[in-house]
């Protein structure tokens, strides 16, 4: 396998991970909105195009190091309450934050530019990570 092959392998794990969190950030949006929740609904709608940008970034690396995104989704539940909801997104973001860790430190050599891009994502998500342990 090229290393080209290993960086691409690495980003696309980090990317359907963070297309499912996108889609499931919707679905939460669109289930507060439909039952008038606590929470104002676009937290989740914030939630769900910050990681659109994400995603927007690491496609871009798989697509110019000559790959595809996956083209599936992981599975996932939507909670029945808004509590549940942030304690999903909240373990949605810390699982992340550790997979793009673990996936990023192999890449340090292989790939600089997706490694440096991986730091930046992983800055972000700790923000967005206090910003979501906040509305507890």
């Amino acid at each position: 396998m090229s290393d080209n092959d290993t960086v691409i392998e690495a980003l696309n794990s980090i990317l359907k991970d963070q297309m499912t969190n996108a889609v499931q950030y919707m679905q939460f949006h669109f289930r507060i909105l439909q039952e008038e929740g606590v929470f104002p609904s676009g937290i989740f709608r914030s939630l769900a195009v910050e990681e659109m940008q994400v995603i927007e970034r690491i496609a871009g690396r798989v697509s110019l190091l000559g790959g595809y995104p996956p083209k599936q989704l992981n599975s996932y539940g939507i909670p029945e309450n808004e509590r549940d909801m942030l304690h999903e997104a909240i373990k949605n973001e810390e699982q992340l934050i550790k997979e793009i860790r673990n996936n990023a430190g192999p890449l340090e050599e292989a790939d600089s530019d997706s490694y440096q891009m991986l730091e930046q994502v992983i800055s972000e998500k700790e923000n967005r990570l206090a910003r979501l342990k906040e509305l507890l």
